[in-house]
């Protein structure tokens, strides 16, 4: 008999990974093609920076959080930065279909943040930084 029991363990590195995938995919688009994007871009944006920059450098974002969730490194700090991120986001885009993936993305976030490194995370494989000083700034969470 199979119990799924024994790959409890899996569901946090695998919610982690699934967020993780959606920033690097997003990230990257961005970073390749950000004229394919403008169309997301409030129209005020413009006034301040080119909106070619702007997706460059939300191409940029995107791309670190999803790899350091990708690898589990600083996970907490990554998941709160993801989440506020899909809040402005969320909040620049309206309330419409992509604000409700968004929405639903940032409360997976906000669980990751909650529940902290999980098995497969580097961050548990670093037990020596958390004892220096800036180790213990960068993860005060834990």
């Amino acid at each position: 008999m199979c119990s799924v029991e024994r790959f409890t363990r899996y569901g946090r590195p695998l919610t982690r990974y699934g967020v993780s995938l959606v920033f690097l995919v997003f990230g990257v688009w961005q970073l390749v093609d950000p004229t394919s994007w403008y169309g997301y871009l409030p129209s005020y944006t413009a006034q301040y920076i080119s909106n070619e920059a702007l997706l460059l450098l939300n191409g940029t974002f995107d791309t670190i959080i999803g790899a350091l969730l990708l690898v589990g490194l600083f996970t907490r700090w990554t998941a709160l930065l993801g989440a506020l991120h899909l809040v402005s986001v969320t909040t620049t885009l309206g309330w419409n279909d992509l604000a409700v993936r968004d929405a639903g993305l940032g409360i997976v976030l906000l669980g990751i943040f909650l529940t902290g490194t999980d098995d497969l995370c580097i961050d548990k494989k670093i037990v020596d930084i958390k004892k220096t000083r800036l180790g213990k700034i960068l993860y005060l969470f834990d």
